[in-house]
């Protein structure tokens, strides 16, 4: 129950809506919704994730990408695609066939994803994978879709900044099966995830979401 009220505050907090605050006796629902509201208390960003469909969130980056790029929202950025713990990756990792006995990582170094990504910035394009049954390779795409997966330049350059990346640094790239929310309803969608260790750092685990791990695990995708 607990956890429940906790996601449903997350989500409460993302898309802007003012609802009155549940309290319980420890206060860290109020100060779960306080961290996400601070972080997130943007109308840019609110405008964004209230988008429907792949066509409406192109069109609006299009035209605020720039505005959202001159804007310092690393932390905001960052907690949105954050899975907030192992367990959580490893399961939506394990619920590919590829993982079902142990995870297999695609190892990318901070410089092919560097390379991948020169010469762009803001939202003109975005990192995506080809893959196939024994390879997970680096693309580029000019388009946001929900079809595959998205990530994008600005979030890759955050990260950068956040674990002071080297060209030898390494991103553990996955794949992974899980619930997206689509026009039509939810699907489950074979995704990447992936994992950023580094020596005196925590551990992050990153997705592709809104919400990460959010209500009943649907995963919404945005842009950001």
């Amino acid at each position: 129950m607990k956890k429940t009220v906790l996601i449903m505050l997350f989500s409460v907090a993302i898309i802007g809506c003012k609802k009155e605050k549940q309290v319980d006796d420890s206060g860290e629902n109020i100060q779960v919704e306080a961290k996400i509201d601070s972080l997130c208390n943007n109308t840019l960003v609110e405008e964004l994730l209230k988008q429907e469909g792949d066509s409406a969130k192109q069109d609006w980056l299009k035209k605020h990408g720039a505005e959202l790029c001159a804007l310092d929202l690393q932390d905001c950025m960052l907690s949105l695609h954050d899975i907030k713990d192992a367990e959580t990756f490893e399961k939506f990792a394990k619920a590919h066939t590829e993982n079902s006995n142990s995870i297999r990582y695609y190892d990318k170094p901070w410089k092919e994803i560097k390379e991948t990504i020169a010469n762009d910035s803001c939202y003109n394009s975005y990192v995506s994978f080809d893959m196939s049954s024994t390879t997970l390779k680096l693309k580029k795409v000019s388009l946001f879709s929900t079809n595959e997966t998205c990530y994008s330049i600005p979030f890759f350059l955050n990260l950068e900044k956040k674990y002071e990346l080297t060209d030898n640094d390494t991103i553990h790239f996955t794949k992974a099966m899980i619930n997206v929310k689509v026009e039509n309803g939810e699907k489950v969608k074979e995704k990447v995830i992936f994992k950023i260790t580094k020596k005196g750092m925590e551990a992050g685990y990153y997705d592709l979401s809104d919400f990460p791990g959010g209500v009943k695990d649907i995963i919404v995708s945005s842009g950001f």
